[in-house]
């Protein structure tokens, strides 16, 4: 009788421990998974960063001309909104 509980007992404690097992294995493959898409993930934006660091080194070399006008038609735009807000906050 006690040898029976014992075997019981023991098939009860490996059974458990199986499906634990089982379930972990499970959740180490999804995790891994998940990092070699993340490792991909990550060499894609690697390529793609190198490849716009290359891309903005080489434009560095053209400069582009500056519009004055646009410049100081910007400023002076700026200017009168600050001006009118300065007189808004007097009165």
């Amino acid at each position: 009788m006690f040898r029976d509980v014992m075997e019981v007992l023991y098939l009860t404690v490996c059974t458990q421990a199986l499906r634990r097992s089982k379930l972990r294995t499970t959740r180490l493959h999804e995790a891994l998974q998940n990092l070699r898409h993340s490792a991909t993930r990550c060499k894609d934006l690697e390529a793609w960063l190198a490849q716009m660091h290359s891309l903005l080194t080489s434009r560095d070399g053209h400069t582009i001309p500056p519009d004055d006008k646009a410049i100081e038609a910007l400023i002076s735009e700026h200017s009168v909104n600050y001006l009118l807000y300065l007189i808004f906050l007097v009165f």
